[in-house]
Order: C-alpha cells, then structure tokens, then sequence
C-alpha cells in the first residue's frame, strides 16, 4: 500500500509537473488536482491515458487474474479513478476510459468488470 501522507503531498505541492500530480491525485481522489482538471489545466488525453495505465496496472495485480472486485483492496482506487474521472468530465470522460482500457485488456470480462465497479458513479450504470 501506498504512503497516503506522501502521495498527499505530492499532489498538492504546485512546484511538481501535472502529470506526477496527476498521478498523485488519482491515488488519494486529491481535490486541489481535481479543481486543475476541471478548470481545463490539465489535457483531457493525459487523464484518460493514466487513468487507463493505472486500471490496467490494477487489473493486472489480482493474484489469479479475476480483475477488480469489491472486497479486493483494489476496487476503492478503481472506485476513486471513476469519480475523478466523472467529476472532471462525467460520463463522457469515463467512457473515454472505459473504451481504451477495454481495447487494451481485451480479455473476455475485463470491461465488464470496470462496469460493474463504477456502478452508481454519476450517470455511469454498470
């Protein structure tokens, strides 16, 4: 598990570049990086690329490859990526996500999965 105080400050210190902040943010759901996304200082591809890298590098933790699922540890960082994600850009934007990571880890279940996870986040119904 990450260190929270660490990633914490990270994410809020302004002298670090976007993406690490970004990084940061997506870690702890950061709302001083959210206001930098929502107010457009942040690319719109950069947030879907490292949410995208970050959901694949999460699925890729299960130990027998079952993916994201509740109880697991990991569905609270996919839960928090879909709320950043739908904070910033609503369902637009974590459908934007939700098609790339599905067109990298095309594996029979996969999205499936992050649909199920996202459930109830804004407009998003999995």
């Amino acid at each position: 598990m990450p260190d929270e105080t660490l990633i914490s400050k990270i994410a809020k210190n302004e002298s670090n570049n976007s993406t690490v902040r970004l990084k940061a943010a997506l870690a702890l759901n950061n709302k001083t990086v959210l206001n930098e996304i929502q107010n457009g200082k942040l690319n719109e591809q950069d947030i879907v690329d490292e949410s995208v890298t970050r959901l694949v590098h999460l699925y890729g933790l299960s130990p027998r490859g079952e993916g994201f699922f509740v109880g697991s540890g990991s569905d609270e960082f996919v839960k928090n990526i879909g709320e950043i994600l739908n904070a910033a850009g609503g369902k637009q934007l974590m459908l934007a996500v939700h098609q790339q990571f599905a067109a990298i880890y095309n594996i029979m279940g996969a999205a499936r999965n992050l649909e199920m996870i996202w459930d109830g986040i804004g407009e998003w119904q999995g």
